[in-house]
């Protein structure tokens, strides 16, 4: 479900394509997950024979550390930024902007006003750019 021209709404208080970018890393979530735990099992078992291959150095192993790094670190700024809500809110404020289904649609969106649900939506996207060093 592409959305290249989604509207931002005003409320989030930030530059458009700073909030675009934001919503963007939140819903990669899960392929930053499948990313993390196929470098952790491609980083295990590496052989290789003892010969030379070349004038640079490599190590393959602390390069897929690296990388894996990198992307713990994105799942750390959404996992801080889910975090940022209240307990009770975070299922439909996930659904929400992590999965794009409409408020109405989520069971359990009457829970609380509209308002309420816009400010704790914006509170996440923020903290989320806030973590990345966006804002």
């Amino acid at each position: 479900m592409k959305r290249m021209n989604e509207y931002i709404p005003r409320y989030l208080d930030m530059h458009t394509e700073t909030a675009r970018l934001t919503i963007q890393l939140i819903r990669n979530y899960d392929r930053f997950k499948e990313q993390a735990e196929d470098l952790l099992a491609l980083g295990v078992g590496i052989k290789t024979d003892g010969q030379p291959k070349g004038t640079s150095k490599s190590d393959p192993t602390a390069r897929t550390a690296a990388q894996r790094e990198k992307i713990l670190a994105e799942i750390a700024a959404i996992d801080a930024g889910i975090q940022a809500i209240p307990e009770e809110y975070r299922d439909t404020i996930w659904k929400w902007v992590k999965e794009g289904i409409p408020l109405y649609q989520i069971e359990g969106s009457l829970y609380a006003s509209d308002r309420t649900w816009y400010e704790y939506k914006r509170r996440f996207i923020t903290e989320v750019a806030r973590q990345k060093g966006w804002l």
